[in-house]
């Protein structure tokens, strides 16, 4: 499980990290705990994390700001194109 607050906008009340039930984008996935609740990233391999529609496509579309093509899919969910999200 990644759990670390240091986001920016960490403790700020809104999950910030682009995961499942975020608010926002503006932070690295798991980056805002506090707010977000310990998140669960990516093994080595990434396979039990290839969820998305579009995973293994070619292109990352996790949504993770600044890292990924798009924003088709929760952030983790596209493990074999954005590679882990480990921060």
């Amino acid at each position: 499980m990644v759990c670390l607050d240091t986001c920016r906008w960490a403790g700020d009340g809104v999950c910030d990290d682009g995961g499942t039930d975020s608010s926002f984008s503006a932070c690295g996935f798991g980056t805002d705990c506090t707010d977000c609740d310990p998140r669960d990233p990516c093994t080595d391999d990434c396979t039990p994390w290839n969820t998305a529609a579009y995973a293994n496509d070619g292109s990352c579309d996790d949504g993770v700001v600044g890292l990924s093509d798009s924003s088709i899919c929760d952030a983790g969910t596209d493990c074999g194109d954005c590679g882990s999200r480990i921060p």
